[in-house]
């Protein structure tokens, strides 16, 4: 049966032998050294526990359409910028699997659990860094990223940084959210009022 994205991937994750896990999604397309150079990376820098890349996009066509910006930031800058946004490509990342083991894998979220995970890595002190080379050819699908779907990203992610800035308040060290929380506070800010999510969709892709 369907287990959703993120129960997919803790089962990838306690199935997984090796000493480093490869994130990749199977309409992108890795260049072909990309994991060599992961790999690499990783054993030439001990202390950096997750590395990612940069990208360029594809078209359904796999023609390309454009180029992001070139990040190339490591964990001290990170922790800042994480916080208005995702750099880390989750298509590009290569960590060690003792890092996915001590954060218990992904939270159960229906939308921004690669966000939710980068938070609780980065808050607990790990080694991130970005390489600069665009090792990733990601596909954008014109139903990839909907704006029907924009307010439950927008509020998982809201949810991840407001559990980040309680575990630095309070010196609470709980990776894992019981699925109670998670719908309390779902339901708290109205994903499932169909009207008012609507409007707020209108409104942010208006502006």
């Amino acid at each position: 049966s369907n287990m959703g994205l993120a129960r997919s991937l803790n089962v990838a994750l306690q199935s997984a032998k090796g000493e480093f896990i490869a994130r990749m999604d199977a309409d992108d397309i890795s260049v072909n050294n990309r994991l060599e150079l992961q790999y690499k990376y990783l054993k030439n820098h001990s202390d950096c526990d997750l590395v990612s890349s940069n990208r360029v996009d594809i078209d359904e066509d796999s023609k390309l359409i454009g180029t992001d910006t070139r990040f190339h930031i490591h964990d001290e800058y990170l922790k800042d910028v994480i916080r208005y946004g995702s750099v880390i490509i989750h298509p590009t990342v290569m960590a060690r699997k003792k890092l996915f083991e001590e954060m218990q894998g992904y939270n159960n979220f229906r939308a921004a659990q690669d966000y939710d995970l980068w938070i609780r890595i980065l808050g607990t002190g790990h080694k991130v860094h970005i390489m600069e080379e665009q090792l990733l050819k990601y596909r954008m699908r014109s139903d990839s990223i909907t704006k029907g779907n924009f307010y439950r990203q927008y509020l998982y992610s809201k949810l991840a940084l407001e559990r980040q800035s309680l575990r630095e308040s309070t010196g609470d060290k709980a990776m894992i959210y019981r699925q109670e929380e998670i719908d309390d506070f779902l339901n708290k800010n109205r994903l499932n009022d169909k009207e008012y999510v609507q409007r707020f969709n209108d409104l942010y892709w208006s502006i």
